[in-house]
Formats: structure tokens, sequence, C-alpha cells
């Protein structure tokens, strides 16, 4: 029975390892603000209540900007 409890330890460290890759890889896909406005949330300079805005309005530049470059 300790052998059982063992591996499944294992595979909950192998999905909880998965989880955090794919977090990450996401975290490397958002625009600079994007990611300037989380950093000013993190910071505490930026309400709970317009983070969605500003993350709204940092992808709207972002895919602006890519529509208008040739």
């Amino acid at each position: 029975m300790g052998a059982l409890v063992q591996g499944e330890e294992r595979s909950a460290g192998r999905r909880k390892r998965l989880a955090v890759g794919k977090a990450s890889a996401t975290a490397r896909t958002l625009c600079q603000g994007e990611q300037r406005a989380l950093a000013s949330f993190i910071a505490g300079r930026l309400p709970a209540g317009q983070l969605h805005g500003e993350l709204c309005r940092a992808r709207e530049l972002a895919l602006a900007k890519a529509a208008a470059q040739p």
C-alpha cells in the first residue's frame, strides 16, 4: 500500500510541473502593455476593478500596432 501512495505522489508532482509549464508559456505571450498592467496590479498601484480594462486596452493597442506594420 505504501508503493501505491508513493506512486500517486509522483503522478501528482508530475501534473503540477506540467501545469506550471503551461502557465509560464502563457505568460510569455503577453504584450508589453499587458505585462505593465499586471506588474502595476501586483505592486498595488492598479485596483482590481481597473485591471480588466487596462489589459483589454493594452491588447487592442498591440493588435493595432501589429496590423499597421507592413
